[in-house]
């Protein structure tokens, strides 16, 4: 009777471990079909990303263009309610810290994946999560965008993390156009396309993709280059209490180099100078100085703050010619965006007469070219610049109430016959920065004889030229390098 018991017993075990066998399998084939299928659904690897702009918890608006013209964006979609979120959240937080410099590493609070009322986005029923039932949190789906925004606030509290957080609208736009999947991530590169997405969130596959970024085993911020000195974080002034730094990329050989000065874009809101890492190593690596800098973003101060930084940053440079073994007669300027308008107000104001050459006589100008990529010039003309929301809260104002300051800020202003000559990149459909603030400086440099070239990016947009032909937006990378070492290295 025992023995009978016993195999019956034994039969029943092994019942349960073959049905549990063949269920581990059908839920693992059901979930490998699910992710391929999330694989080659819109928007795929290789295409572009679908852009927009959304807010942070403290309400401030960023948009995906803006980021990609800095760094490469990661983009993880989640909510508080979503178990797999919580667990990986703490990773993507280390992931920032680490690899930061390689990228904007961003969470999109989403809908609640298991909210405690009503049917999960993801099922046809309430499901709550038994870990929301242990963990306490039972959690309703929020029916006003404040409420979202409180359960994102929530998210970064509780957890400890300081990664940004963007909120989705009550409408779910940014949810639907990436798909409808909770805990997936993106990988979006400075072109706007998708280099990756990940139907799980995969911290350490990130982690692999973004070291590779920078170089074989590491990150952008720790690029390694041979034959280039890197310095970083150097403070080039203090105002208020807020440090003003940049960072040099210098060749070890020979000298004194010539020098090109990055500044990044951001709608001088955003942006960091370590998205330039690359290309310093690159002009470093030919023998020309590279100066990457921060400036006061206009959360922190308003015009002319940012332009008085950069003014500050090429005194600095200038004044400490030796230290850095760079020739200050030998500088040029290079922006994106905001940071194309900073670059070209450094091409156009007149220099102080304390600022002086190698010989010591009063400099025309401080810089022997500019890159403008996606540039504002005027910021008084008839076209949707005057508007643009980032402007108005760098300007501190509408154009209305500053029309004065709105034309002093801008560098058609400030263009002389005696100027150095520009390269400007700029995409026909760019919505940010209309094309006609290409075409204004353009036709104004001409008029009076200052020397200027425009590159058209076809069907380009904003900052990375989203939309534009890949060859077309190649080809106006690689002018740019060669047009500031052209000037630059022709000298030698």
């Amino acid at each position: 009777m025992r023995k009978s018991t016993a195999l019956a017993a034994g039969l029943f075990v092994a019942a349960l471990l073959l049905i549990s066998t063949f269920g581990s399998q059908a839920l693992a084939q059901r979930d490998r079909a699910a992710a391929e299928k999330f694989q080659n659904a819109p928007p795929r690897v290789g295409e572009d990303a679908p852009d927009f702009t959304l807010k942070t918890t403290a309400g401030e608006e960023v948009s995906l263009s803006d980021l990609c013209q800095d760094k490469q964006v990661v983009l993880e979609f989640g909510s508080i309610s979503c178990p797999v979120f919580r667990a990986r959240i703490a990773h993507m937080e280390r992931l920032r810290q680490h690899l930061g410099d390689a990228a904007h590493i961003i969470v999109v609070y989403t809908l609640e994946a298991h909210p405690a009322d009503v049917n999960s986005p993801y099922a046809n029923r309430v499901w709550v999560h038994p870990k929301n039932v242990e963990e306490g949190l039972l959690v309703n789906q929020p029916t006003a965008y404040d409420e979202r925004v409180a359960l994102a606030q929530r998210t970064a509290d509780e957890f400890g993390v300081s990664l940004p957080i963007l909120v989705d609208g009550m409408a779910n736009a940014v949810w639907e156009a990436y798909g409808k999947r909770p805990n997936s991530a993106f990988v979006i590169d400075q072109q706007g396309k998708i280099s990756a997405k990940q139907f799980w969130c995969n911290p350490g596959a990130l982690a692999q993709q973004l070291g590779q970024a920078g170089r074989p085993g590491g990150r952008q911020g720790d690029i390694q280059a041979e034959g280039v000195r890197i310095e970083r974080d150097i403070e080039y002034g203090n105002v208020d209490g807020v440090s003003l730094q940049l960072d040099a990329y210098l060749p070890e050989e020979g000298g004194p180099h010539p020098a090109v000065v990055l500044i990044h874009g951001g709608g001088w809101r955003a942006g960091d100078k370590s998205g330039f890492a690359r290309e310093a190593v690159s002009y470093a690596q030919d023998g020309i100085a590279a100066f990457s800098l921060n400036y006061r973003l206009s959360s922190v101060a308003t015009y002319p703050a940012a332009v008085d930084d950069c003014i500050t940053a090429m005194r600095f440079l200038r004044t400490n010619a030796e230290r850095f073994n760079l020739d200050p007669d030998r500088m040029a300027v290079k922006g994106g965006s905001a940071g194309a308008h900073l670059s070209l107000m450094m091409a156009f104001l007149e220099p102080g007469e304390d600022e002086v050459n190698t010989a010591g006589e009063p400099i025309s100008n401080r810089v022997v070219c500019v890159v403008s990529q996606s540039g504002p010039s005027d910021f008084t003309a008839l076209d949707d610049m005057k508007t643009e929301r980032h402007l108005v809260a760098f300007m501190g104002g509408p154009y209305e109430e500053n029309q004065e300051t709105y034309r002093e800020a801008s560098p058609v202003t400030h263009v002389s016959a005696d100027d150095p000559p520009a390269l400007l990149l700029h995409g026909d459909v760019d919505r940010t920065v209309p094309y006609t603030q290409a075409t204004i400086l353009r036709d104004r440099m001409e008029e009076i004889g200052v020397a200027v070239e425009l590159i058209s990016i076809e069907g380009g947009g904003h900052g990375g030229f989203k939309g534009g032909q890949r060859e077309d937006i190649t080809a106006a990378r690689e002018r740019a390098a060669e047009f500031i070492r052209e000037h630059l290295l022709g000298a030698d």
